[in-house]
């Protein structure tokens, strides 16, 4: 039988059933869903990082998960040792970078069974504001300017931003 709990705090749960038996639980997990750990069955063949790739920003976090496929073809969750070429990763499989880059993400069993796989991160400078220009314009009636806009980045550098959408207060807009 498996028992699956929800848990506010870290404390000691027992939970009676009669005739059967005195199951204690003690889990930390803030509410966290807590369940016995699965293993596949046969033997592990292989090691999956998911996502294998991911494009993010910096300071923005990537949830990686690492899966053994067995050679009876099942798929299970499993904790793996985590190590990056940059940026940081915790024990959960958390990365994220404070500097632009493409970072490898490695997941390795602790048992090496089998080899290591790789995920890759490319992290992009965020959105510090945006450029418009001209910035100001004084035109004769009838009279037209064309406006471009540019998301600038913290790492100084400028974007494209398609689709951005312009309003004017006095006078009129077109998109071309």
């Amino acid at each position: 039988m498996t028992v699956v709990t929800k848990l506010a705090a870290c404390r000691p749960v027992s939970i009676h059933f009669p005739a059967l038996a005195i199951l204690a639980l003690t889990a930390c997990s803030a509410g966290e869903v807590l369940s016995p750990p699965k293993t596949p069955s046969g033997y592990i063949t292989k090691l999956v990082l998911t996502p294998d790739k991911q494009t993010t920003t910096v300071h923005q976090v990537v949830h990686l998960k690492a899966f053994a496929k067995s050679s009876t073809g099942d798929s299970v969750l499993v904790h793996v040792e985590w190590s990056a070429t940059g940026g940081t990763v915790d024990s959960t499989g958390a990365f994220s970078a404070t500097q632009p880059g493409t970072y490898q993400v490695v997941g390795t069993l602790p048992t090496g069974s089998v080899p290591p796989d790789t995920a890759t991160i490319s992290v992009l400078a965020a959105m510090a504001g945006v450029v418009l220009k001209p910035d100001s314009a004084t035109l004769q009636p009838g009279g037209a300017v064309s406006f471009t806009v540019s998301g600038r980045l913290t790492d100084g550098s400028l974007t494209s931003l398609e689709g951005a959408l312009f309003s004017a207060t006095g006078g009129t807009i077109t998109a071309t």
